[in-house]
C-alpha cells in the first residue's frame, strides 16, 4: 500500500506547478462563453509560442481532465503586451446547422497578475505554471 501511495505523489508531482514552469494553466475551470451549455474550460498559454492556447474539461480541477485529451486551440494567438498576455481561439461546437446551431465559439481571454480573465464573460481564475500539460484522466467521476 505504501508503494501505491508513493507511486501515485510522484505520478501527480510529475506534471507538478512550479513558479517557473513553461505553461500557465488555470486553477479551476473558466466560464468563457454566452452559449447556455457551454461547460467552463481549463485554459493553458505559453507565452513564449504565438499560437500557445490548450483547452480541456476539467476533472474536480484543473489537474485532472474529463475530455479525452488536452487540446491546442483551433487558430490560437497567444501575444503579450506590458504586463498583459492575451490569447484567443475558436472553439468547435456540436450542433445542427440546419438549425442555425453556431458551429464555433471564438474565446478570447487575457492573464495580468495571475489571473485569467475571459474576455466575453469577465470571469477569472488563478492560474498556475506548469512544466508541462500531461494533465491525467479523472477517472470514477
Amino acid at each position: 500500500m505504501t508503494r501505491i501511495a508513493l507511486g501515485l505523489a510522484l505520478l501527480l508531482a510529475s506534471g507538478c506547478t512550479t513558479s517557473t514552469g513553461r505553461y500557465i494553466v488555470t486553477e479551476l475551470p473558466l466560464a468563457i462563453g454566452v452559449q447556455p451549455n457551454l461547460k467552463p474550460l481549463c485554459i493553458a498559454l505559453d507565452p513564449a509560442d504565438s499560437r500557445g492556447v490548450w483547452w480541456w474539461e476539467g476533472g474536480a480541477d484543473c489537474s485532472t481532465r474529463s475530455t479525452s485529451d488536452v487540446f491546442r486551440g483551433d487558430r490560437g494567438t497567444v501575444s503579450s503586451q506590458g504586463a498583459t498576455t492575451t490569447a484567443s481561439f475558436q472553439l468547435g461546437l456540436i450542433g445542427d446547422p440546419r438549425r442555425g446551431d453556431p458551429m464555433s465559439q471564438s474565446v478570447s481571454v487575457a492573464l495580468t497578475d495571475g489571473r485569467l480573465r475571459s474576455v466575453a464573460t469577465g470571469s477569472e481564475q488563478r492560474t498556475v505554471r506548469r512544466a508541462e500539460l500531461s494533465i491525467p484522466l479523472l477517472i470514477g467521476r
